[in-house]
């Protein structure tokens, strides 16, 4: 009775100590359980974390990129809009160029029409003092200068002592009405190159002493001698000899100046002497000659 007493106390605490054991086992058990849901929990939280975050980097990559994508489109806009600046650039000094050259083939055309015009301009030629050939060729009538030439000649002899102006009243031609034959007076109208011929028809009185003639002839304009001629010929003693003395310039005269003829015998060997009213040897004659001037 005591051992079986004795053996059930066992039983009954070893079985405690087993319960005991399922209780510790149980605990372990749900503490880990507990542990484990903390952990999971802790790795669920971690996962929202990383998820989140990879929320937000997807998000900052998406917004990048719509930056990226914005100012790429900027960019393309301001090279396009600097492409067309350029195309309108190119397009403005095209133009200009085309408007540059288009001037300068008119400015060609008219100096070409002003080279031909002048080619074609009057042209005045004289062939002959003694019988003067004018050949006038017209081309564009608003660039036409009228020619200008004349010839006068004496009508009576003119007995002289002194140095006097030569009287030419007698006018053959005046193409531009720049002679006068009441003064003997030759004053152009326009400014240019000149031929100026005077020539004189005398006798001078010889005495036994000097049987010497000597006479000067001079071209004086605006009241300045620029020409002469100085005729000295041993004649015959007692006589009266005829000799011509001519006197011929080309010169540049402005528009105004007046041209006119003097003779006279010789300080040296004065003596008296007659012009001769001869049409072809005692003559004033001038014309202009063709000239850039």
């Amino acid at each position: 009775m005591d051992k079986f007493k004795h053996s059930r106390k066992f039983k009954v605490r070893k079985n405690g100590l087993f319960l005991l054991k399922i209780r510790q086992l149980q605990n372990q058990i749900q503490q880990q359980a507990q542990q484990q849901a903390q952990q999971q929990l802790q790795i669920q939280a971690q996962l929202q974390s990383q998820a989140q975050l990879q929320a937000q980097i997807q998000s900052q990559i998406q917004s990048q990129l719509q930056n990226q994508s914005q100012n790429q489109s900027q960019i393309q806009a301001q090279l396009q809009a600097q492409a067309q600046a350029q195309i309108q650039a190119q397009a403005q000094l095209q133009a200009q160029l085309q408007a540059q050259a288009q001037a300068q083939l008119q400015a060609q055309a008219q100096l070409q029409a002003q080279l031909q015009n002048q080619q074609e301009a009057i042209t005045d030629t004289i062939t002959n003092f003694g019988n003067p050939t004018i050949n006038v060729n017209t081309g564009d009538a608003s660039n036409l200068v009228r020619a200008s030439a004349f010839r006068a000649s004496t009508t009576a002899e003119t007995r002289t002592t002194t140095e006097a102006k030569v009287s030419f009243p007698r006018e053959l031609f005046d193409l531009n009405d720049e002679y006068d034959p009441a003064t003997s007076t030759f004053t152009p109208k326009q400014a240019g190159v000149y031929m100026i011929v005077a020539s004189v028809q005398y006798t001078q009185d010889i005495s036994a002493a000097t049987r010497i003639s000597d006479v000067i002839i001079r071209l004086l304009v605006n009241g300045n001698i620029i020409g002469l001629d100085d005729d000295f010929i041993l004649n015959t003693p007692n006589s009266s000899t005829s000799q011509s003395s001519f006197v011929t310039e080309i010169l540049q005269l402005n528009a105004g100046d007046t041209v006119e003829v003097t003779f006279a015998p010789s300080l040296l060997f004065p003596a008296s002497g007659t012009i001769l009213n001869l049409g072809t040897n005692t003559v004033f004659s001038a014309a202009r000659l063709p000239s850039p001037v």
